[in-house]
């Protein structure tokens, strides 16, 4: 970048280059390999704030038990 003395900003120049590499860092680095691997890490915790953090009950309410049986009508039988 030229200045009004014809001579370039390196000062300019260098903040530009950091925030170019900053962007590719976060941009290959973090967002492809560090989250992930987070996540993997910390399991159930990754969703903290949200329902998916907190385990399922052991049992079902009687409402979700009675669509939890198939009807014998509606099994699939193996064909000789």
């Amino acid at each position: 970048m030229l200045g009004a003395n014809g001579r370039g900003n390196s000062e300019v120049e260098e903040v530009g280059y950091s925030i170019a590499f900053a962007i590719f860092l976060v941009t290959f680095f973090v967002q492809t390999l560090l989250n992930p691997a987070i996540a993997v890490l910390l399991g159930r915790w990754n969703w903290w704030p949200s329902r998916l953090s907190h385990h399922a009950p052991a049992t079902a309410s009687p409402a979700r038990q009675s669509h939890a049986a198939v009807p014998a009508e509606h099994t699939v039988e193996e064909q000789p």
